[in-house]
């Protein structure tokens, strides 16, 4: 849960110091902080289909197979 970790880290960390033009401006997010999320749910989505590929039970057969990377 590295991964998680460190995107929770830098997110709140962006969040929590905010500038003082944040009091007076209209509140976006910055292309920054949307990479951030959009970087978290590639690692989310990557750690999901190892989970699934990595699921095993008696009789299971490899009907789809999904790479990444």
């Amino acid at each position: 849960m590295g991964d998680q970790y460190d995107f929770l880290y830098r997110l709140t960390s962006r969040l929590l110091h905010s500038s003082p033009m944040n009091i007076v401006t209209e509140k976006e997010l910055t292309d920054g902080e949307k990479f951030t999320l959009l970087e978290y749910m590639v690692v989310s989505i990557e750690d999901t289909f190892w989970l699934i590929e990595s699921f095993d039970f008696p009789g299971k057969i490899d009907g789809i197979l999904i790479e990444m990377g």
